[in-house]
This record gives C-alpha cells, structure tokens and sequence, in this order.
C-alpha cells in the first residue's frame, strides 16, 4: 500500500508539473493554420542562396519569392538588436534546409525566427523566448527508461542557452524539459522546437545493430565409407 501511495504521489507531482508549464506558458501550441502548415513544408525543403554584401531586405524578398511564403520583421525588435532592412548579409548556401539557411543567416547578426499570425516573422532572439510556447513530443520507440537522462542531455544541446523565463532572468535549460511516460513537453521558442523535432526524427532514423547470420560452413564430403568399396573391387580383380 505505501509503494502505490508513493507511485500515485509521483503521478500527482508530475501532472502538477505539467499544469505549471501550460499555466506559466500562458497559451499551448494552438492548430495550424493552412499558411502555418505552408510555412512549415518550405522550411523543412533544401534551398540555395548566394549573398555578397546583400542588404537583409533584399535577403528577405529572396527567400519570400523563391519558397511562396509571407516574410514580415518586427521592427522594434530588430531596431533594439542594432539591425536594420539595410544590414549587409554575405553567405553562401548549397542544398541545405530552408530551416538551416535561416539559423545561420539570422544567427549572424542576432535575430531569429517565429511562424505567427500566418507568417514567418523575423524577430530577436529575446522576443522569441518570451513568446515562447509549450509542445508534447512523443518519444515511444526512442530507448527505455534508462535511456531518459540521455534523451533529456540531446535535446538541451539544440536549445538556445540565452533562454529567459517569464521574470525575463534567464532560466536554467532543464527547467523547461520534462519527460512524462512516452511524452517530452518542451518549452520553446519556435526554431527550438524545429530544431527538437528535427533531433528526434534523425534519432528515428538512427540505424539499429542487427545480428549478423553467418553462413554454414562448406559441406565436406565424407570419403571414408567409400574406401572399402574400392578395396573390395580392386581384390575382386
């Protein structure tokens, strides 16, 4: 009796855990839109760009005009991070996700991206911690309990470190990972979980150790039971 009141006391604190999240993150990943599921199917397609001292505007357009898909900045924000429509990009891209393509640029001068109100919206990297939201992974398939501790170390390689919780002070990374069951809830910001749901595809896809069947030896042929017959037929003659 005391071990399942323990184990219902664990499940308890877990659920309370998870409520804390969404009530902290103020709004749960809502439905995508048809242009945020647009938006999503380009950024995940390879693309090629090549930049030499091109103003960030005409980077925007580029993008905008080669995937079909509505770029906006924010203005203010961008403004705050010392960037302008006129800052000089120089990067060469070949064939690699729209996703990558946008994190190194981006990355460069300080800025990252969010998919909101049907748009892909350039902002800074703080805005986008602040607005960040909650998303339920699930992770069935990808190793056992003993495997959890490790999962959690993968995906903290992939957040951004400058993360900041709601006070604005910067909140520890596994503050805003849990594991319940099958389930990986994660706080992010939005290239976070794109590059999350990136992380646990290439794990699917890892290759899985099989068992090598070696083959039977030759045959070999047994002589022995012949050598009689022989002897019997060379005395017969």
């Amino acid at each position: 009796m005391t071990h399942r009141s323990r184990c219902r006391g664990f499940v308890a604190v877990v659920s309370a855990c998870v409520a804390v999240a969404v009530v902290c993150s103020g709004r749960w990943a809502s439905a995508e839109s048809a242009a945020e599921k647009k938006i999503r199917e380009e950024l995940a397609k390879p693309t090629s760009a090549e930049f030499n001292e091109t103003p960030l505007r005409d980077v925007i357009k580029y993008f905008s005009d080669l995937h079909g898909i509505n770029i906006e900045i924010n203005q203010k924000k961008l403004e705050e991070g010392n960037v302008t429509l006129d800052t000089p990009i120089t990067k060469v891209l070949k064939s690699v996700s729209m996703t990558s393509s946008l994190n190194l640029l981006l990355g460069d001068i300080g800025l990252t991206y969010v998919i909101e109100n049907d748009v892909l919206l350039l902002t800074s990297v703080e805005s986008a911690q602040r607005d960040s939201v909650p998303r339920v992974y699930d992770i069935t398939g990808l190793g056992g309990a003993a495997d959890r501790e490790t999962l959690l170390k993968a995906v903290e390689l992939v957040l951004d470190r400058s993360a900041n919780g709601p006070d604005g002070k910067p909140a520890p990374v596994a503050s805003r990972l849990l594991i319940f069951r099958d389930k990986l809830l994660l706080r992010g910001s939005q290239p976070e979980h794109d590059r999350v749901q990136e992380l646990l595809l290439r794990l699917r896809e890892a290759p899985r150790a099989t068992a090598i069947e070696l083959a039977p030896p030759p045959a070999v042929e047994d002589t022995t039971a012949r050598k009689p017959r022989q002897a019997m037929k060379r005395s017969a003659r």
